[in-house]
C-alpha cells in the first residue's frame, strides 16, 4: 500500500452562490403540502423532484402546491419531473414562481396543464 500526499487546493476556488444551490423543502402549512425548490433544476438533481413527487404520491396526496420562486434556472428534466408528478394522480398547482421558470413553463405549454394560482410573471 502506497500513500501519497497531494496539496491542498486552493482557497481561491470560487463558491457555489448560495441562491444556486439545489433544495427541496416539502412543508405542509396549509393542510395540504407545498413543495418549494430553490437553484436550479436541471439533469443532475431533477430525479430528487419526481422522488418527492412520488413520496407524496405514495401517501395519498393529491393536491400539491408548487412554489418555484427561489428556481434559477429549469430545463426540460424539470419539466418532465412535473410530466411524471401529473402522472402519478397529482393536482399540481402553482402558487409562486420566478420569471426565468414562468418562462420555461410558458415555452412548454405547461400553463394549459398545470393550475396557476398567481400570474407565472412572478
Amino acid at each position: 500500500m502506497s500513500i501519497e500526499l497531494v496539496p491542498r487546493p486552493s482557497d481561491d476556488l470560487p463558491a457555489v452562490p448560495v441562491q444556486d444551490a439545489f433544495a427541496v423543502l416539502v412543508c405542509h402549512d396549509t393542510g395540504h403540502p407545498t413543495v418549494r425548490l430553490t437553484g436550479e433544476v436541471d439533469l443532475t438533481n431533477a430525479d430528487t423532484v419526481s422522488e418527492a413527487f412520488r413520496a407524496l404520491a405514495d401517501v395519498g396526496e393529491q393536491r400539491v402546491d408548487l412554489d418555484f420562486s427561489g428556481v434559477t434556472f429549469m430545463d426540460s428534466t424539470g419539466i418532465r419531473s412535473l410530466l411524471e408528478g401529473i402522472g402519478l394522480g397529482l393536482d399540481l398547482r402553482i402558487v409562486a414562481t420566478s420569471p426565468r421558470v414562468a418562462r420555461v413553463l410558458e415555452i412548454a405549454g405547461m400553463n394549459a396543464i398545470l393550475d396557476t394560482q398567481q400570474s407565472l410573471a412572478g
